[in-house]
């Protein structure tokens, strides 16, 4: 039988269970297969394996309880090794914001501590952010909405925008202006507005497309210039809308009343789009049939 090596980082072991008694099976001659003088009883070891295909639970035998204890003893000694390397080597520290699921249904399993019988949808996008004081935070798009919560405080989880199909957002954080695709249409809003404990009036958001036919946008930074594209939907045909924020929000009072963005630049594309990147001072364009295309501005 060959089987694939179990990861240690999904390993369980238990070695509680009590003794159970031998199978003892005779062969064809007659002769029992317990080798003389050995014990009738058995002593479990329990491995639970997650990552195993089909039943996750495996369980060895030890001939004694002084042998069950050493495969213990070693089988804990490997995984403390592995837990002390993968300490020694992380990457990125990892912290939990909310540890009960999003709700999608209206199953008491599913209603979350921070919003009885709020729904949410399954996660679609997230971004980090920070406010004008210097809070940090995380922005997550749902299905049926957008929430916010501190990155020191998961009970601050709050519904912060009361959007359907939310599919992407993004912050320009030197701007202050927090950007949502939601339902194919494409706003701006003041970055406060998605803070769970703001009380301001925040100036009105602001739609950069007319119709709900935005497929994907992406910010990014071209020459030192910060820009927005997004493409929209024109038939089997895409327009390319670059964009440039020209406001700071946090700093201009007359924001509510004057233009957020100075309209930079409009593409027509003979092709449906399915996203966008910057790539060294470029616009990638990924196609809904195979390949990409790359755009230089400055011709």
């Amino acid at each position: 039988m060959i089987v694939q090596p179990v990861s240690l980082d999904l390993l369980t072991v238990d070695c509680e269970a009590a003794p159970e008694h031998r199978d003892i099976r005779k062969s064809r001659k007659g002769v029992s297969s317990q080798p003389h003088g050995a014990s009738n009883l058995v002593y479990p070891i329990m491995l639970h394996c997650p990552g195993r295909k089909g039943d996750p639970r495996c369980t060895l035998y030890a001939e004694t309880a002084q042998a069950r204890a050493v495969w213990k003893r070693k089988l804990e000694e490997a995984l403390t090794l592995r837990t002390e390397a993968q300490e020694h080597n992380k990457v990125f520290q990892i912290q939990t914001l909310q540890e009960n699921s999003f709700a999608t249904s209206l199953d008491a399993g599913n209603i979350v501590s921070w919003g009885r019988n709020s729904l949410t949808g399954k996660i679609t996008c997230s971004v980090p952010f920070h406010t004008s004081d210097g809070r940090s935070l995380i922005a997550i798009g749902c299905v049926d909405g957008v929430w916010a919560v501190f990155r020191d405080d998961p009970k601050s989880m709050k519904k912060v925008l009361d959007l359907r199909q939310v599919t992407q957002c993004a912050v320009l954080d030197n701007h202050g202006i927090f950007l949502v695709l939601a339902d194919g249409k494409l706003f701006a809003y003041h970055v406060e507005s998605v803070t769970p404990t703001s009380t301001h009036k925040m100036p009105t958001p602001k739609k950069l497309s007319r119709d709900n036919d935005v497929r994907c946008f992406r910010t990014g930074v071209i020459h030192d210039r910060v820009y927005v594209v997004y493409s929209r939907k024109k038939g089997i045909n895409s327009l390319l809308q670059l964009v440039e924020p020209i406001q700071n929000l946090y700093s201009n009072s007359q924001s509510a009343k004057s233009d957020w963005f100075s309209n930079f630049k409009i593409t027509f594309l003979p092709f449906e789009t399915r996203g966008l990147t910057f790539l060294n001072n470029k616009i990638v364009i990924i196609l809904d049939v195979k390949g990409f295309l790359i755009m230089d501005l400055e011709q």
